[in-house]
């Protein structure tokens, strides 16, 4: 892969911590490494949000290479065992990030390519995403923008558009009373019984869009009530979160979950905590090229990803990454490394090709 190497710099991105909302350290790491590589670039933004660069080519389609900074699980020195590299985040998402930088350095003469690195992805409100402030502060940028590959975990497929989510704060009222006299009180816990036994009863309510099959489910994450251990609760509270396909609108699937819920309980108290819409999937022929010439699996993404920020825009993007969706967050996380080798060459092959 001539001197620019994804493996040495992974090495490099891990040995950083870089939690969410402390990203600075990695993006200084960055930047210097994208000027010293690709001299000619062109360093279109830096904030507390992330960096852009361009490169020098404005001939033929706009390609962006979108990654974040932040990683979930608690920083650890990086090793290498059994062909894996373990690392806080090494697949979601420092393998892609690696991959992606590489890829800007190897094509900075070929094809008119940007990079993007983000702060604040992992657990953060739309609002305070660092891709959204971007979007606020260089929008002529944006509209720029022909394609997007954003580098999450896909095990090497590329995953199309994305679920929205929906997080209800539900509130279910009781009255409190002593547990030796539960006929003074009200419990609350017995009251939302219908609704927990509705979302346990659930199936998945699949849509087929483009050729991909995407699925909407709601569940508890998160529940709670009064404490006392001789106190019958008089409230109980939960997280409940509604991830739908890209077939909604915002106001449709929110209105639809609000009403669901309500209905099992209606005394209930529902309040969204935080709503990502849905990643629509775009027509574009740059796409399709681009997904023809990889030859690799197309999915849906049954998740949400800055996908979905990208299709607000009306800018086509897909999910296309060499991590692995199943060690996204874990504490002892790893990336293939061999993974990471088929991932930049395709990648690198398939832009020179589009």
């Amino acid at each position: 892969m001539n001197r620019f190497s994804a493996m040495e710099l992974l090495t490099q991105l891990l040995s950083i911590p870089s939690p969410t909302g402390s990203e600075d350290q990695k993006l200084a790491f960055i930047r210097n490494w994208i000027q010293s590589q690709c001299p000619k670039s062109e360093l279109l933004c830096h904030t507390v949000d992330g960096l852009i660069v361009k490169n020098s080519v404005n001939q033929g389609p706009h390609i962006a290479l979108v990654g974040h900074a932040d990683v979930i699980p608690n920083w650890f020195d990086p090793y290498d065992c059994d062909g894996k590299r373990y690392g806080a985040g090494a697949s979601d998402m420092q393998a892609g990030l690696a991959a992606l930088m590489t890829a800007m350095a190897m094509l900075q003469k070929d094809i008119s390519v940007s990079l993007i690195v983000y702060n604040r992805e992992e657990n953060t409100p739309l609002l305070n995403n660092g891709l959204y402030g971007l979007r606020q502060t260089v929008p002529d940028y944006f509209n720029a923008i022909d394609f997007a590959i954003v580098a999450e975990p896909t095990n090497n497929t590329i995953q199309l558009g994305c679920v929205g989510s929906v997080h209800y704060t539900v509130t279910v009222p009781g009255v409190a009373a002593h547990s030796a006299r539960p006929w003074d009180g009200d419990h609350a816990l017995y009251k939302a019984l219908p609704l927990i036994q509705a979302l346990a009863n659930q199936s998945p309510v699949s849509h087929t869009v483009m050729g991909v099959d995407f699925f909407d489910v709601m569940h508890i994450t998160e529940s709670q009530c009064a404490t006392g251990k001789t106190t019958i609760p008089d409230a109980w509270q939960a997280n409940i979160n509604y991830r739908y396909a890209p077939v909604y609108s915002a106001y449709d699937a929110e209105n639809y979950g609000r009403s669901w819920i309500q209905n099992w309980v209606p005394t209930a108290t529902i309040d969204v905590a935080d709503h990502a819409p849905a990643g629509k999937l775009l027509k574009s022929s740059i796409c399709d090229t681009f997904v023809a010439l990889t030859g690799v699996s197309v999915e849906a993404k049954q998740a949400w990803t800055d996908v979905a920020q990208f299709a607000a825009m009306n800018i086509p993007a897909i999910n296309y990454g060499p991590g692995l969706t199943a060690q996204a967050h874990r504490p002892d996380e790893y990336v293939v490394l061999s993974d990471i080798d088929i991932y930049t060459r395709i990648l690198t092959q398939s832009l020179r090709a589009i």
